[in-house]
């Protein structure tokens, strides 16, 4: 693979990382999840066909949140017979507080699962079968041979372990 090959694959792999955050920004200045989707469909369209112009060690999240900003301001013109509008002045303050919101988001996510990996391998497996999984509390004490009552202590035991990681993990980093 060239050395453009990695930069592209570099690009896309860090565009795929902050999707999470750009959903969330782009929310914030709608309103509407729904229209979130279709708006984030257009920025990840404008940021591939401007890829020519990022450069590379630059910040991508920065520049993502301003074509997001823009596209939004494109979808909402498009939408103007929407009861509800905001004036450009109120969205660009939206926006100013939109991006800590998303980045913080994202912080969270990364707590979460960097505390997720510290757990020990049983609690790790009880909590991914539960949260991610969907796995009812009942077929999980089949499952690990545990009493319901049990199951529901130790999730609430891995919870509260998790909350104090992430919280740890956010303060030191200055986020709540």
């Amino acid at each position: 693979m060239d050395a453009d090959a990695r930069e592209v694959a570099r690009f896309g792999q860090h565009l795929t990382a902050i999707q999470r955050q750009l959903f969330v920004y782009v929310t914030q200045l709608l309103g509407r999840t729904a229209d979130a989707d279709d708006v984030l469909q257009d920025v990840n369209r404008v940021l591939w066909e401007k890829y020519a112009e990022f450069t590379p060690g630059t910040n991508l999240t920065a520049w993502a949140y301003k074509v997001a900003y823009f596209e939004v301001l494109r979808y909402r013109k498009t939408k103007v017979r929407d009861r509800l509008r905001f004036g450009e002045d109120t969205l660009a303050v939206l926006a100013a507080e939109a991006a800590p919101v998303a980045d913080a988001e994202s912080a969270r996510r990364v707590a979460l699962r960097e505390c997720l990996d510290k757990l020990p391998a049983d609690d790790r497996d009880l909590v991914t079968k539960r949260y991610l999984g969907g796995v009812e509390v009942r077929d999980l004490a089949r499952f690990f041979r545990r009493s319901e009552k049990a199951v529901y202590r130790a999730l609430a035991r891995v919870r509260g372990a998790l909350l104090e990681c992430v919280r740890g993990a956010l303060a030191a980093e200055g986020l709540r």
